[in-house]
């Protein structure tokens, strides 16, 4: 499995003996969850095996989104997968756990999906939330998903999935983070997978809640931000003084201030929702994550994160990549058989190559052109007709490249050859990896259910080019 990472396995048997939080207390909480989604015998099996002593999680989150979110999503929920059978094959009991954090309330990300077409061209469609400035799983999952539904006739493809996506329809009343855990667990049928909101686990780490504020070990974040900022990297985080807890309820999410802090986690923590810089610390504390599959974004910010694990208490993870994966059907990989290219000669930072026209004698004669012209400019016996002259060179040559170019598409063709831009945006849309602009709906309408086992079979197989029939 060259795309997965190795982990070390000696440092996740020392994670399971070590981990101390509240097994029994996990395993209803997960089962109570994964038994709302209608999940099958194996993750419900899997969600009871949590309490076993010494069964390990390996992790991988992200807020829900609208189409639930981008291609990544998939292929870190069968990255997870498959790390927790390596691990159960070498005598661990491990699961899969896809955290899904839809306490967030970053509308400009969950609100919208790209459609990428076989030009790579994006075409965005938004639905704004129905009540702004809530959390994600106080917004309803309908509207969005009905208008999917009516936008599904533009996507490219067969749409050999349609039907299924249908059938994934919101039920009524059912928030943004339920509906993406149902499509993930229907997405990973008899894996074991639990998808879990990060919400339901706060009673986990209530206890620990309050004691956050005085445990806070500001000094050691502002030192190792100063570190990592002196090596030229981003900041993740803005000033981390305090912990970063929010109000979560249907009146809004709203920052809790440090005067307010110390009494309202005392007095009632479940409505409080951790930020961004304290949730992977407690998500430790309330799973035995013992590995968590990390995109490039969290990677970076966990370097800044690294203080606040021993003064919580808590034992961090292996941080293990997200693998990469891109999807290739049968005319792109025509096309790229037609170039002579593979697609890592496509990324953003290579040139693209030009098909060579074949020499054209009007070339040659705009060129003699172009250079008998640029002599008389040198010889304009006045200004203004230096002016006029050296215009039409300019036109001259701007004929002269459109002639090439042209001659090039023509040459381009007749080799069956498709625009090699087109090749590319598919590949890299808006320049990034193919799996961040994606999304789920898409790429489940045009190639179905299938598509996961094809995911999986390519990180089995160490392969990053997903190919679709």
């Amino acid at each position: 499995m060259s795309q997965l990472q190795p982990f070390d396995l000696g440092q996740v048997r020392d994670f399971a003996q070590s981990w101390s939080g509240d097994r029994q207390g996990l395993a209803a909480i997960a089962l109570a969850a994964v038994q709302a989604l209608g999940a099958d015998a194996a993750s419900q099996a899997a969600a009871q095996g949590l309490a076993e002593p010494g069964c390990v999680a390996v992790v991988c989150g992200q807020q829900p989104a609208l189409g639930g979110g981008p291609l990544y999503n998939l292929i870190k929920a069968a990255a997870a997968i498959a790390w927790a059978q390596s691990l159960q094959e070498q005598g661990l009991p491990a699961v899969a756990i896809y955290w899904c954090a839809s306490d967030d309330h970053d509308a400009g990300e969950a609100d919208h999906v790209d459609i990428v077409g076989r030009n790579g061209l994006l075409r965005r469609l938004r639905s704004p939330l129905p009540r702004p400035g809530l959390a994600l799983h106080w917004q309803p999952a309908a509207p969005g998903l009905e208008m999917l539904a009516a936008a599904a006739d533009q996507l490219p493809g067969s749409g050999l999935g349609r039907a299924w996506w249908q059938a994934r329809q919101a039920a009524d009343g059912e928030g943004l983070g339920a509906w993406q855990c149902r499509l993930l667990q229907a997405c990973f049928p008899e894996s074991g997978l639990i998808c879990i909101e990060a919400r339901q686990l706060r009673p986990l780490w209530s206890a620990l809640a309050a004691e956050s504020l005085p445990r806070w070990p500001a000094a050691e974040l502002a030192q190792r931000r100063r570190e990592l900022l002196s090596q030229g990297l981003p900041p993740a985080f803005g000033d981390l003084a305090y912990p970063p807890w929010f109000q979560d309820s249907q009146d809004g999410r709203r920052p809790i201030t440090p005067a307010e802090l110390d009494q309202r986690l005392r007095r009632n923590s479940q409505d409080c929702s951790p930020g961004a810089a304290l949730r992977p610390i407690l998500q430790q504390l309330a799973l035995p994550a013992a590995i968590y599959c990390a995109g490039p974004g969290e990677l970076a910010y966990h370097r800044f994160l690294s203080p606040i694990y021993p003064a919580l208490g808590a034992l961090p993870p292996q941080l293990c990549p997200r693998p990469q994966i891109s999807l290739h059907d049968g005319w792109l990989r025509r096309g790229l058989a037609a170039w002579g290219l593979s697609s890592a000669e496509l990324a953003p930072a290579q040139a693209l190559p030009r098909p060579i026209a074949a020499a054209d004698p009007s070339l040659d004669l705009l060129a003699q052109a172009h250079q008998d012209l640029a002599k008389l400019v040198q010889q304009a016996h006045d200004e203004d007709h230096q002016r006029r002259l050296r215009s039409g060179l300019e036109r001259l040559g701007r004929l002269r490249h459109e002639l090439q170019r042209s001659l090039e598409r023509g040459e381009r063709r007749r080799a069956n050859r498709p625009p090699i831009g087109h090749l590319r945006n598919w590949l890299y849309p808006r320049n990034v990896a193919q799996e961040r602009v994606l999304s789920c709906w898409q790429a489940l309408n045009q190639y179905g259910p299938e598509l996961v086992h094809r995911i999986q079979a390519c990180l089995a197989a160490g392969e990053k080019d997903c190919k679709i029939s």
